[in-house]
């Protein structure tokens, strides 16, 4: 969804759910920074646990748009299923609902509606720009780096059947 990125995706792999709970912790720090300068030296920031996690990519600076992953793991038989979600943070969605209302009073407070309306298009419009700019990358790049830690199969999606060519005598 582009005016409040949500979105939830099924990974499945091979490993157990220890080994996959495992495998994440491997490339998550648990210190929680705000804010940092310095070059991360693990990729995600969170926590992880045999239930799931909590984490988010470990970037220098800040992003409001930087996704927020949660995750359970499920037991199968052929292994695990990771559902995970991306969101924003809890405090960037407060700042989102902090402009809409900026909007709302604008558009009741003042006499001008075409300008509380124009504001509030420009707004989406931005959200939208941010949307494709900012968060579907970051959560490409997050969601690759999940399936390629816990050597997942792309599920969903099925694997193209291969042909082998026969030579008949």
């Amino acid at each position: 969804m582009i005016l409040i990125p949500y979105d939830t995706i099924r990974i499945h792999t091979s490993l157990s759910i220890d080994d996959a709970a495992a495998r994440l912790a491997q490339v998550v720090d648990s210190e929680r920074k705000w804010f940092q300068w310095q070059i991360p030296k693990r990729t995600f920031n969170g926590s992880v646990s045999k239930s799931g996690f909590r984490i988010m990519r470990n970037i220098v600076g800040r992003t409001t748009y930087l996704p927020l992953i949660r995750g359970r793991f499920e037991h199968t038989v052929n292994g695990t299923n990771i559902f995970v979600t991306f969101s924003l943070h809890p405090l960037d969605m407060m700042v989102l609902v902090a402009f809409f209302l900026s909007a709302e009073i604008m558009f009741l407070y003042y006499r001008d509606h075409a300008a509380a309306i124009g504001a509030v298009i420009v707004f989406i419009i931005l959200l939208c720009v941010f949307y494709t700019v900012r968060y579907l990358p970051e959560k490409k790049k997050a969601e690759g780096i999940l399936r390629r830690h816990l050597r997942a199969h792309n599920s969903g999606m099925h694997p193209t059947p291969r042909y082998v060519a026969s030579h008949e005598a």
